[in-house]
């Protein structure tokens, strides 16, 4: 049986709870810069993948690090690039 609490919340409002705590999980930084992360992203990856090739490291941690690090340079390149210029009108 659920609880009175459960049984009066709708659907939207669990949604909207899901997303604040996303939202407060990442800081609200990375549902704020979707657009340019789609934009940034490719190259990235490209440029990481060749760094790494010549490497003497598994697939599976080449896979981490570079997956790791376009995180990190998407979310540093935005709050960067992005938050503080002009560009914040264009992508966000």
């Amino acid at each position: 049986m659920p609880s009175p609490a459960c049984a009066s919340t709708t659907p939207s409002q669990g949604i909207e709870q899901l997303a604040d705590s996303v939202s407060l999980l990442h800081g609200g930084r990375l549902a704020a810069s979707p657009y340019w992360t789609y934009l940034i992203h490719l190259p990235l990856v490209l440029v990481l993948q060749f760094l790494l090739l010549e490497l003497e490291l598994p697939w599976l941690l080449k896979l981490a690090l570079a997956v790791t690090a376009t995180w990190a340079l998407c979310l540093a390149s935005h709050a960067l690039l992005v938050q503080r210029t002009a560009l914040r009108r264009h992508v966000g």
